[in-house]
């Protein structure tokens, strides 16, 4: 059977704590840029207090929507169109648009990020084979499409400028794929590797870029590649709060939420479950919403 997931905030003090979506078969769950609507594998949206949900789009036969991403003013999503053969079978993946009340084709490909400067990176290769993953970007505004490097997961830096990206590389005394997170220009240039992990993402002041480490950390280090810093032993890479004075990790065994200080200190405990935790997202909220 499936495992049903329930969607959930929390105040960075752990109260008040309380469902607000009803329960989802999906988790991949994103806030707007103003912290009031979330997306959702759907694709849809959601009011972060619950009130209401409503359908964006409508995937053909034998189709699904998934990995929303919001364009950094709001009121936009990307996201990638799986279509399949059979059950079980992809046929194809591209990234879409939704805006103004329809949905687009921008180009084959699946991963999409969205930068401030309106260009979609996007991921290219077999899906399921990161040794095959090549990074593009695509000019919303002119179209034209260009590649960058080998690489996957890729996050846009919040000025537009960087990427930083996981790429696969082959140990050859090994004969095993070694993960690293590296960081590259927008234009394709400078190139750095920083550290072996994956799933990394930026810091909202810039300063910092979170990652998995392959000992099984939740981890920091600065965008120049100095820095680096074990914060806790997790299953996932940390989730920066928005002034990025914290990192969020679930525990080892995720059974439990915790913060800590990016620049060192003590862990503050959040909340825990009987169930698997997962970190979603973590956006400042608005200003009417007065339960943090």
């Amino acid at each position: 059977s499936e495992t049903v997931t329930e969607l959930i905030r929390v105040c960075p003090d752990g109260l008040p704590e309380w469902d607000f979506l009803p329960r989802t078969w999906d988790t991949g769950v994103t806030y707007s840029p103003d912290g009031r609507t979330v997306a959702t594998h759907g694709i849809s949206l959601a009011a972060v207090t619950g009130r209401w949900e409503r359908q964006l789009t409508r995937p053909p036969r034998r189709a699904s929507d998934v990995g929303p991403v919001w364009s950094p003013k709001g009121g936009a999503l990307a996201f990638t169109r799986e279509r399949y053969r059979g059950r079980y079978s992809v046929r194809s993946r591209a990234v879409r648009i939704y805006q103004n009340g329809s949905g687009r084709f921008v180009t084959r490909g699946f991963m999409p990020a969205w930068s401030s400067r309106d260009q979609i990176a996007f991921v290219r290769g077999q899906y399921d084979d990161s040794s095959t993953h090549k990074l593009y970007i695509a000019s919303l505004r002119s179209g034209a499409i260009r590649r960058l490097t080998s690489g996957s997961a890729p996050r846009w830096s919040p000025d537009g400028r960087r990427l930083v990206f996981t790429r696969a590389t082959q140990d050859a005394t090994a004969g095993t794929t070694v993960r690293e997170i590296a960081t590259i220009s927008a234009n394709g240039t400078g190139l750095r590797r920083l550290a072996s992990g994956e799933a990394p993402s930026w810091s909202p002041n810039v300063h910092w870029i979170g990652f998995h480490d392959p000992a099984g950390y939740a981890a920091v280090i600065s965008p120049t590649g100095r820095g680096l810093r074990r914060l806790a032993r997790s299953p996932r890479a940390p989730l920066f709060s928005p002034d990025s004075r914290w990192a969020a990790y679930p525990s080892r065994y995720s059974e439990e939420l915790y913060l800590v200080p990016v620049k060192g200190g003590g862990r503050r405990w959040v909340t825990s479950s009987s169930e698997e935790l997962e970190l979603l997202d973590w956006r400042a909220a608005p200003a009417s919403e007065t339960r943090c």
